[in-house]
């Protein structure tokens, strides 16, 4: 098997993505970072498909120069595990309103 990072066999320190492609450890650590840098999410290099947990999407959408409704929308849902009432929504949309006005 070759890791299409660095085209070198995989021979031993491999990682398995939700995806199933596989890398070496380290290549795919970079990668990881390199993403991260550049306030990108993380993905396969091979398939895109995102390889991220709640707490770096947190991270993600909090680092962002620019944070749309859609981010706030799935901030909030990421930190839910059942459903808003009306009332927390209401003040949950205000208080990232306030945000976002505060960062535009």
């Amino acid at each position: 098997m070759i890791c299409i990072i660095c085209h070198d066999k995989i021979l031993n320190e491999f990682e398995i993505l939700k995806c199933k492609h596989v890398f070496h450890k380290h290549c795919i650590k970079e990668w990881f970072e390199a993403q991260k840098n550049i306030n990108q999410v993380s993905s396969c290099p091979l398939c895109r498909q995102e390889q991220i947990t709640i707490k770096d999407r947190l991270h993600h959408i909090m680092n962002l120069q620019h944070i749309d409704y859609v981010d706030i929308i799935l901030y909030i849902s990421l930190l839910s595990c059942v459903s808003y009432t009306c009332s927390l929504l209401y003040s949950s949309y205000q208080y990232f309103n306030n945000i976002v006005n505060i960062i535009t």
